[in-house]
C-alpha cells in the first residue's frame, strides 16, 4: 500500500463556494408624480388594445359575413345548374322518343316502298330440342380431309374480303 494515502492532511474547501450575493437594499417608491404618468401610460396601452380588439372583431365578423354571403350565392348557382340539367334531360328523353317514331316511320315507309311487309305467323319457325332428340352424321357431312379443310378456308378468305 502506498503510504501518501494514509495521510490526515487537511484540504481548503473554501475555494470551491460559491460566494454569497451581497444584501439587496430596499429602494423606496417611487414619486406619486411617476406613478401619475404610469397611469396615464397604463391607460393609453389600455385603450390601444381595446381599439386593436375592436378592429379585429369588425373584421372577423366582415369576414363571417361574407363567407355566408358567398356560400348562399354559390348554392344558388347550383341549385341553378340543376334545374337546367334536369330541362336538358327531360329535353333529351322528349328527342328521343321524337327519333325513335320517326325512325320507326321512315322505316315502315321505306319497307312498304320496297314490296316488303311485316312477317307473318306462318313464316316462323321454332326448333324445340328436348332430351329425346339426338343429333345424327348424315352422309353430307364433312370428313375433315385437307381438300375440304382448304376449300373451307378459302370460303372463309373471301367472305372476309367480301368477295363472295
Amino acid at each position: 500500500m502506498n503510504s501518501r494515502w494514509n495521510t490526515t492532511e487537511a484540504y481548503d474547501l473554501s475555494l470551491y463556494e460559491i460566494p454569497a450575493e451581497p444584501v439587496r437594499k430596499p429602494q423606496p417608491a417611487p414619486a406619486l408624480r411617476k406613478k401619475a404618468k404610469t397611469q396615464k401610460a397604463v391607460q393609453r396601452s389600455a385603450m390601444r388594445r381595446l381599439a386593436v380588439c375592436a378592429v379585429l372583431i369588425v373584421v372577423f365578423l366582415a369576414m363571417v359575413l361574407y363567407q355566408n354571403v358567398s356560400t348562399i350565392e354559390l348554392g344558388n348557382e347550383i341549385q341553378t345548374q340543376n334545374d337546367l340539367y334536369a330541362a336538358l334531360l327531360d329535353e333529351h328523353s322528349y328527342l328521343s322518343g321524337k327519333l325513335t317514331a320517326r325512325t320507326a316511320q321512315e322505316v315502315d315507309s321505306y319497307a312498304a316502298g320496297q314490296g316488303l311487309c311485316k312477317v307473318q305467323g306462318y313464316q316462323t319457325t321454332y326448333i324445340r330440342l328436348n332430351e329425346a332428340d339426338a343429333v345424327t352424321r348424315t352422309q353430307a357431312a364433312p370428313s375433315g380431309s385437307l381438300l375440304e379443310q382448304f376449300i373451307d378456308r378459302m370460303d372463309t378468305a373471301l367472305e372476309y374480303l367480301r368477295i363472295k
